[in-house]
C-alpha cells in the first residue's frame, strides 16, 4: 500500500510540472542571448540569436523595443536601426521568461569622449553606480593633437551622475549614441557652450549647475525635446538653449519655466 501511494505522489509532483503534451510548463521555460551588447550603424538589419529551452516554446516569443525609433524588432526577432542611440531589446515568454540585450546604435564613435581641461591636465570623471551606461568604463585616458580622449570597454550611452562635477573642463566632445544627461553631470565646471547630440532622451537635474556663470550656451541637436528634470541650471544662470530652428516651439512648451531662454540653432 505504501508503494503505491507512494508511487501515486510521484505521478501527481510529474503531472504538476508538465503539461498534457509531457512538456515543461511555462514557468521552466528559459530566454537568453549569447551576448548582451550590439553595436551597429544606421541602417543595418540583424537577427538576434536566441536560445528558448525548451526549443518548442520558440515560437511563442514576444518581442519588444524600448525605443524603436532608434532600433526596431520584429514578431520574429530582426532588429532594424533607424538613428544613433540605444535601445534594450527584450524578448518574452507570456510573463514567466524574459531576455534580453542592448543594441547601440552609432556612427562609429561610440567608445570615445573627447575634452580640453583649462590647465589641459588630466581629468579622472567620477564614475557612478552604472557608469556610462550598461556597465561600461574607463579603459584609457590619453592625450594627442590638443584634446584628451576617454575610451570606454563598452559603447558610452550615459554622463553619469556628477561625472565632471567640480573640474576644470572647457571643451567637450559627446558620442553620437549618447542618451541620457544624468543629474550634476557638468554640474560647476568651465564649459561655457556644449552641444549634446540627437540622440539625446533625458537631461538631469542640476546637469549644468554651477556657481560661476561661466556656461554661456547649451546646444540641443535633437528635434524631439528630452526629457528636461527641473532645474538644470543654477537659479542666477542666463544661459541659453539652442534648439533646431523648426523645435522652438515644442521645446518651450515641453520646458515652459525656460521658454525665455530657448532660441533656435540658427541665431
Amino acid at each position: 500500500m505504501k508503494k503505491v501511494m507512494a508511487l501515486l505522489i510521484g505521478l501527481l509532483f510529474l503531472s504538476a510540472s508538465c503539461d498534457r503534451h509531457g512538456s515543461f510548463l511555462p514557468e521552466n521555460v528559459s530566454l537568453s542571448f549569447p551576448a548582451t551588447d550590439y553595436e551597429v550603424t544606421p541602417g543595418t538589419v540583424f537577427s538576434l540569436e536566441l536560445t528558448v529551452t525548451p526549443k518548442q516554446y520558440a515560437g511563442q516569443v514576444v518581442w519588444f523595443s524600448s525605443d524603436p525609433e532608434v532600433a526596431s524588432v520584429s514578431p520574429e526577432g530582426v532588429v532594424t536601426a533607424h538613428t544613433c542611440g540605444y535601445t534594450q531589446i527584450e524578448a518574452s515568454y507570456k510573463t514567466f521568461s524574459t531576455g534580453w540585450c542592448y543594441v547601440v546604435v552609432s556612427e562609429g564613435g561610440s567608445h570615445y569622449i573627447y575634452y580640453k581641461s583649462a590647465d589641459n591636465k588630466k581629468i579622472t570623471p567620477f564614475e557612478s553606480y552604472a557608469t556610462w551606461g550598461n556597465r561600461a568604463g574607463i579603459i584609457s585616458n590619453t592625450y594627442s593633437d590638443g584634446w584628451w580622449r576617454l575610451e570606454f570597454d563598452k559603447p558610452a550611452f550615459m554622463v553619469p551622475i556628477s561625472a565632471f562635477y567640480d573640474t576644470r573642463l572647457t571643451d567637450i566632445i559627446l558620442p553620437d549614441c549618447m542618451t541620457i544627461i544624468a543629474d550634476g553631470a557638468f554640474s560647476s565646471t568651465e564649459l561655457e557652450s556644449i552641444t549634446l547630440p540627437s540622440s539625446v532622451k533625458r537631461i538631469g537635474e542640476n546637469a549644468f549647475r554651477e556657481f560661476y556663470n561661466r556656461l554661456q550656451e547649451v546646444i540641443i541637436l535633437a528635434q524631439e525635446p528630452p526629457y528636461i528634470h527641473y532645474p538644470i541650471f543654477d537659479r542666477s544662470s542666463n544661459c541659453r538653449i539652442l534648439v533646431p530652428a523648426e523645435s522652438v516651439d515644442a521645446y518651450k512648451a515641453a520646458v515652459p519655466k525656460y521658454a525665455d531662454r530657448i532660441w533656435p540653432i540658427s541665431d
